[in-house]
């Protein structure tokens, strides 16, 4: 969202839930972008419980595109598990086989963090659950994170997947270090102020691509 030109909002709707879709396409004017988070299939099935399923999601984005509006696509959170690389390559093929490119407005990036505390509620709950137990450190703002050399890893992946189909949709980390902006982009992490001008130049270029 713009927080800087208040006359020109930009509106991010971001939903795992397919349900929102009629109120966005009903209450909503000008020209919003809807987003959803997305992960690998095996993630859906096994930890995202009664979310709508990945092909739900690309089919009510399909259908804001169709009326106008433009869509992003969040894939937070990242979480390692078996065989990552190719589960999520499919899910960012499925994406850019499905939903236009030139309404993909951007597509963003964070891996899981958590407080500590939470571990001990998601084990008893959830049992299967076994990315809890991971290699994940108590960062600067005391939430969990995968150990750095790993969320590095997986953003590269993810993002060379990504480049491997389509060079020009805008790629950008959710609550990320600037350090770790250098080591995934090779450039520095731009500020609030800058992130929410490039947002807004890439909503400018697929509009007028369109």
């Amino acid at each position: 969202m713009n927080l800087y030109r208040p006359e020109k909002v930009l509106i991010d709707r971001s939903t795992e839930n397919c349900a929102h879709t009629k109120t966005i396409l009903n209450s909503l004017r000008g020209v919003p972008v809807v987003s959803w988070s997305v992960n690998s299939h095996p993630l859906i099935r096994s930890v995202e419980h009664k979310a709508a399923s990945f092909d739900e999601r690309l089919a009510a984005a399909c259908r804001c595109v169709r009326v106008g509006y433009r869509v992003g696509f969040h894939f937070d959170p990242i979480i390692r598990h078996e065989d990552m690389a190719r589960h999520y390559a499919e899910t960012i093929n499925t994406i850019f086989d499905t939903v236009p490119e030139s309404s993909i407005v951007w597509i963003s990036m964070g891996a899981l963090h958590f407080p500590p505390p939470l571990k001990q509620i998601i084990g008893p709950r959830f049992p299967n659950s076994r990315f809890i137990y991971d290699e994940f450190v108590r960062d600067e703002d005391g939430k969990m994170r995968c150990f750095r050399p790993l969320r590095v890893e997986m953003y590269r992946m993810i993002a060379g997947a990504i480049r491997a189909r389509n060079h020009t949709v805008r790629l950008y980390l959710r609550m990320e270090t600037p350090e770790i902006w250098r080591d995934v982009f090779a450039t520095a992490s731009p500020c609030q102020r800058e992130l929410a001008s490039e947002l807004d130049g890439a909503v400018s270029c697929a509009a007028s691509s369109r």
